[in-house]
């Protein structure tokens, strides 16, 4: 996906003048603007973005210290809904309910897969404060298995998701009263940022330690369409913080940003967490109805724009889960033909599997082909390539791949429940290309080291009974740590 700005500079509705404590913004007309940029900006921000954004295009013209580019973490976590689970089984994430029927997985509406969230409010219901039907997310678990805030002052992340209002009749008329769909807040603290629909708007507000509001109008917005959202942040209480919103339709190819603030973004010193469904400060008259229904999907954060972009998951046919036990939630993306997992789980050495997969389905005869691009150092990694009986932790299977350490083996198991056998087959530096064909019951792994040349490495007979299942496969090996791998040249054959 690609990214245009509009050259919105987000002001203080107060003035015209930026608030940001210790930023000099420069104010110029976009004329002004586009021949310094053509002269001598272009080639600088382009650079500076790439390395500390990741997302294309030059933004407003700010000028701030390097102390605001900070280390970027790994890519966190994606919730999918295709679970069927509130929490889509992400032991982070909690539920806010009014009733139990207010924040559900459902299969009425999804950007991806089968499944979305589903948040319900009803005019005359109440919770602590005002009326709210929300989920919530304060802690993250990072690769090597500890927890870190969500919210993290001086940790750049993006935070992506997409949202659609219910377009059945009564589901989510027009309402003079505004709801909040999304926002970030300090622990036992107010609100820093808050994406809301309110008079046919989609709108946002930031608050830092000033205590002034400040609120801007994004996009009007349709009902039964979904919209997609990246939100970027840098806190900080008192330095150069960072904040930026992009949107477009689900139907749109090119994000657009629509708000940017350069200054303080908190209004406490403290961490913070991130909050989605809906949520009503006050609903003391109902104009259109005395319902409202909205849905979210792809709930994703990363250290990158590419890796929380709600409309990036996985192409038509694949699907991602885990299997068996596992530790840490785990995801599965893909960007053009480079597909990232995340996963943790104790392997896939004994009677019951544990791990994250991303596969399709499989009829008769067929093969996979994948280069394994990279793999993280978190846990004992084990990443490959996989055909399989069923999802079932103890399914029938066939493994070919490679350690940490750059040893390749084939793996399998022949009966349901049963043990597993191991075959090493030497060593491979990454990237190490692997490709699984089965012709019959007979499973025969190849390896290749430029994926025209092929050789036999090892081949197993299993009788694997119905629509049976390849894909990409990961696992951490480890209690609580999860580890990613990279892969590219993805082929599933027929």
């Amino acid at each position: 996906m690609s990214v245009s700005d509009p050259m919105r500079l987000f002001q203080d509705h107060t003035s015209g003048a930026c608030r940001g404590k210790g930023t000099w913004i420069l104010h110029l007309t976009r004329n002004c603007i586009a021949k310094l940029q053509s002269k001598v900006l272009t080639p600088f921000a382009t650079a500076i973005n790439m390395l500390r954004r990741g997302a294309p295009g030059w933004g407003t013209l700010g000028i701030w210290g390097l102390a605001s580019i900070s280390a970027m973490a790994e890519t966190e976590s994606v919730t999918g809904y295709e679970t069927g689970q509130q929490n889509d089984n992400d032991i982070y994430i909690g539920v806010v309910e009014p009733r139990p029927e207010s924040v559900v997985a459902s299969q009425n509406y999804a950007r991806w897969g089968m499944w979305s969230l589903r948040s319900e409010l009803n005019y005359g219901e109440t919770t602590d404060v005002g009326i709210r039907a929300e989920c919530n997310q304060r802690l993250l678990r990072s690769s090597a298995g500890s927890t870190i805030p969500m919210v993290q002052r001086g940790v750049r992340r993006f935070y992506g998701f997409s949202v659609l209002l219910d377009p059945q009749p009564g589901n989510y008329e027009y309402d003079s009263t505004s709801e909040v769909i999304m926002q970030q807040k300090h622990a036992n603290g107010g609100a820093v940022f808050q994406l809301l629909t309110d008079e046919n708007w989609f709108k946002c507000w930031t608050q830092n330690h000033d205590g002034v509001r400040r609120r801007t109008n994004i996009m009007t917005f349709q009902r039964g369409i979904w919209y997609d959202f990246v939100f970027e942040h840098l806190p900080s209480y008192m330095g150069s913080g960072e904040i930026r919103l992009y949107c477009k339709k689900a139907s749109e190819s090119t994000y657009v940003k629509r708000l940017q603030w350069i200054g303080p973004t908190l209004s406490m010193n403290k961490d913070g967490y991130w909050k989605w469904g809906m949520y009503k400060a006050n609903w003391t008259n109902p104009t259109g109805s005395s319902k409202r229904v909205i849905y979210h999907d792809n709930i994703k954060v990363g250290a990158t724009f590419a890796e929380a972009d709600p409309s990036i998951m996985l192409p038509a046919g694949w699907s991602t889960r885990n299997v068996g036990s596992v530790g840490a939630p785990g995801y599965a993306t893909a960007i053009g033909s480079v597909f990232t997992l995340r996963g943790s789980g104790m392997g896939v050495d004994s009677t019951s599997d544990g791990f994250r997969y991303a596969l399709q389905t499989l009829s008769g005869d067929g093969e996979i082909t994948a280069r394994l691009v990279s793999m993280s150092n978190h846990g004992n990694p084990l990443a490959g390539i996989m055909v399989r009986e069923t999802a079932a932790a103890g399914s029938k299977y066939h493994f070919f791949g490679r350690n940490i350490g750059g040893v390749m083996n084939t793996k399998h198991r022949a009966s349901t429940g049963g043990g597993v056998s191991t075959t090493i087959l030497g060593t491979s530096a990454a990237p190490t290309w692997v490709r699984i064909a089965r012709v019959g019951n007979v499973l025969t792994a190849y390896k290749s080291t430029d994926g025209t040349t092929w050789t036999g490495a090892s081949s197993q007979t299993i009788s694997m009974t119905g629509e049976i299942t390849v894909g990409l496969m990961t696992t951490s090996r480890h209690a609580t740590a999860a580890t990613t791998a990279v892969f590219d040249n993805v082929t599933v054959v027929p």
